[in-house]
């Protein structure tokens, strides 16, 4: 859908965390094997109590304080896979309510096609033109969006309806006018305009592979909305011409006032039946898939993760299987004064479910830490 844009910048920027998050989560746990001593025997002694599970719980706790440095070692991997955990879901839920945000604020419009198959897909201009003859509609925006390189540079044109799209979509405009766009005219975001040193009047070649080079002139600036999905807008008469078969990735509708919402999408939905790769969505559907392009995102990370997090909980049974070869006579003894087989049992895996449950709590706390950052 017509977000895709925004959310693959996100995945890249989300990608650019990870491993700076990566990066300060490793010298943390490098500080924490030089220092465990410090850290681990602070942690402990507050966040357990002495009578902890009592007797057993007690010598499980002591256990994992006897050698911190080993100990923060053990918990180290665990600690990262949380800790990234954490951050993804705390990205992913800032994602979902920024698009919310946005889609509330900017788009006045009550229907939305939206063609399946990501930015390659779409359908025929022809739905628009039979929409746009319902006697519910008032207004029908059409959305084209066409990859090409802009003097050199690969950029996204967003061909429409300079004059409608104002029905539909609330765009802040910073110089010149969208709605008056004409001929060979072109809007251009802030950021772009700034990024690339675009003024208005300046000249711009865009090169489509059906018909070759084309000349537009900056006429008006406008700020960027993740509806859109696009830096340049063009009137659509422009890509009619330009492009040989050209495709609607959206189409945003507006219902005239008093059509109840029901039957003017009944209507729509009837002339989009023919057209199978045609969704209508109202503004719930298009958050809620939205939400489920992050969500898709999140779960792979997510299911990485937790491998890395199974094998994090391995190491913790294997190094505690080793601390209790190590401590054969120290159980000998435990046994001897009347410790039964199972305290001993007990004990161990207290001892485990103590780190475990430092790491989670550690590993939780810098998720979020990391996640709030990169979001401010």
């Amino acid at each position: 859908m017509a977000l895709l844009r925004a959310l693959g910048a996100a995945r890249k920027q989300v990608l650019g965390s990870i491993l700076i998050e990566a990066s300060i989560v490793g010298v943390i746990s490098s500080a924490l094997g030089v220092g465990g001593g410090l850290f681990l025997g602070s942690m402990l002694r507050r966040l357990l109590a002495s009578k902890f599970r009592g007797i057993s719980g007690n010598l499980a706790r002591q256990n994992a304080i006897r050698n911190p440095r080993r100990t923060a070692g053990t918990a180290a991997a665990l600690l990262i896979g949380v800790a990234v955990v954490s951050f993804f879901a705390v990205i992913a839920s800032s994602l979902t309510a920024t698009t919310n945000d946005q889609i509330d604020r900017s788009f006045v419009g009550d229907i939305a096609i939206t063609g399946l198959g990501g930015r390659n897909g779409g359908f025929s201009p022809a739905l628009g033109d039979s929409i746009a003859k319902l006697p519910e509609v008032d207004a029908v925006v059409p959305i084209r969006l066409t990859d090409v390189p802009v003097n050199g540079q690969r950029e996204t044109l967003l061909a429409t309806d300079p004059v409608a799209l104002g029905k539909v979509l609330k765009l802040t405009v910073t110089a010149g006018s969208v709605s008056e766009l004409a001929g060979d005219q072109v809007a251009v975001a802030d950021a772009k305009a700034t990024e690339r040193g675009w003024k208005i009047g300046d000249r711009l070649t865009a090169t489509y592979p059906d018909s070759g080079d084309h000349t537009f002139t900056i006429s008006a600036r406008f700020l960027a909305t993740d509806l859109l999905d696009a830096d340049m807008i063009i009137p659509k008469s422009v890509d009619d011409i330009v492009t040989a078969k050209p495709r609607e990735r959206q189409v945003f509708i507006k219902l005239k006032s008093g059509v109840p919402f029901a039957s003017g999408r009944a209507a729509i939905e009837a002339v989009a039946k023919p057209y199978p790769t045609a969704q209508v969505q109202d503004q719930n559907d298009l958050k809620t898939s939205i939400s489920g392009r992050v969500n898709a995102l999140l779960s792979i990370f997510v299911g990485m993760l937790a491998l890395a997090i199974v094998i994090a909980l391995i190491g913790i049974s294997n190094t505690l299987q080793l601390s209790v070869f190590e401590r054969t006579r120290e159980i000998g003894l435990l046994c001897a004064v009347g410790a039964s087989r199972p305290q001993i049992r007990s004990m161990v895996r207290w001892e485990a479910v103590i780190i475990a449950l430092l790491c989670t709590l550690g590993g939780t706390v810098l998720g979020i830490a990391f996640g709030w950052a990169i979001i401010h």
